[in-house]
């Protein structure tokens, strides 16, 4: 026989049995929604009387959830908020914490029954910030809806909703806010350190979110060339954690400048010979902007003394078949890039480069005077010196015939 078959005033008796332990009583009350509406007033008092935070929170939500607006008022106005969390909070606060996990029509409800909706909690989020946070696309939508919230409000280090959802990747609620015509799309974060000042643009790029990306690329509002704190552009970001398709994205759009520099002066082109990213170094090495590889930084690196100095000898090989960039040109620390190799002991490169005709093994640096040959021959480092007279006759005599280097 069902549960529901038994008369009400069994089901009463067997609640009033159940009333000293509130977790039994929960969860019978909670076999049915018929039980739930039934033994509700009784469940109510008993969280009152017990003060419980969870099924504080369990009953506040339940009737939020099912649009019950008269109940949830009733329990706002008997103070449930005081116990429901780990410390006494304000109304704010509660919007905080359900705008995590809780449905639209929890959300609605609460709002309409009164709960501050735009009202920042003492970490500093606002509920709809908390709600992009967590990606609740249902909750987000709420606060929209309600016309009652600031969508450009920040948290304490001014990230902006769209900037939350933007460094999540959650690409329906990045969707749902470019969508309103008064959201700013262009707001930087204010973190401490060199991370500061970047747009949701930026921190999409930062992490990956391909998809993000396009969404915001897709809107004419976004500025494509902004720069962080470190002179950081997205181009940048993009190349230095390595992610394609958010460099894809961004190369294919109209108004995007790869030769902008950081402060350091350097641009992603310099970045990508740095740090070794050989299919983003060709992807840029190859895009119109760059009509002449040989960019002097502002620390006086060119990508190629850059690659050279890292040991990346692929980078190194596709300058040298490009053809564009002077492999003699003096860099970084006033040396030419075959030197640069030889004092890393970057063999790799060293190959490379001693198969190109146009290296000059004689050229001199800038601080000392010495001369690859030179530093070779005075030094000790015997597979270096073997490198080289192994390679002599090729140097020395560049008209005998053509390179062996395979590209």
């Amino acid at each position: 026989m069902s549960l529901l078959s038994l008369p009400n005033e069994l089901l009463i008796q067997i609640s009033d049995e159940l009333k000293d332990d509130l977790g039994d009583f929960g969860s019978f009350v909670y076999t049915h929604q018929w039980l739930e509406l039934l033994l509700e007033d009784t469940l109510i008092d008993l969280v009152f009387n017990t003060q419980s935070r969870i099924w504080g929170r369990e009953v506040m939500f339940s009737a939020a959830n099912r649009g019950d607006a008269v109940t949830v008022r009733s329990l706002l106005d008997r103070g449930i908020i005081s116990f429901v969390y780990d410390f006494p909070m304000i109304p704010q606060d509660f919007l905080h914490f359900a705008a995590k996990t809780e449905s639209y029509t929890t959300i609605c409800t609460l709002l309409a029954c009164g709960v501050p909706p735009s009202v920042h909690s003492r970490s500093g989020e606002t509920p709809l910030c908390a709600a992009a946070k967590e990606g609740n696309l249902g909750a987000v939508k709420a606060f929209i809806e309600s016309g009652k919230v600031n969508i450009n409000a920040g948290d304490a280090w001014n990230r902006t909703p769209l900037w939350l959802a933007a460094s999540i990747g959650d690409e329906e609620i990045v969707s749902a806010l470019l969508n309103l015509e008064n959201i700013e799309v262009n707001s930087c974060n204010v973190d401490w350190d060199s991370t500061a000042g970047r747009t949701p643009l930026a921190i999409a790029c930062c992490l990956g979110h391909g998809s993000v990306v396009r969404e915001l690329l897709a809107d004419g509002r976004v500025e494509v060339n902004t720069q962080d704190e470190a002179g950081l552009t997205p181009i940048h970001s993009s190349v230095k954690y390595r992610h394609r398709d958010a460099l894809r994205l961004l190369l294919s759009h109209p108004s995007v400048n790869i030769l902008t520099p950081c402060k350091r002066g350097r641009t992603p082109l310099h970045t990508a010979a740095e740090i070794g990213n050989q299919k983003a170094f060709k992807k840029l090495l190859h895009y119109p902007q760059i009509t002449n590889p040989d960019i002097l930084a502002g620390d006086d690196w060119t990508p190629l003394g850059l690659a050279a100095w890292n040991d990346h000898g692929d980078i190194v090989k596709a300058l040298v078949k490009d053809g564009r960039a002077d492999l003699n040109r003096i860099a970084g620390v006033g040396q030419t890039a075959i030197v640069l190799a030889a004092k890393r002991e970057s063999f790799w490169v060293l190959e490379v480069l001693l198969h190109a005709r146009a290296v000059d093994v004689y050229k001199r640096g800038e601080t000392d005077g010495v001369s690859f040959a030179e530093f070779v021959e005075r030094g000790s480092n015997l597979r270096l010196k073997l490198i080289w007279r192994r390679k002599l006759r090729v140097v020395r005599n560049p008209d005998t015939g053509p390179s062996d280097l395979t590209m």
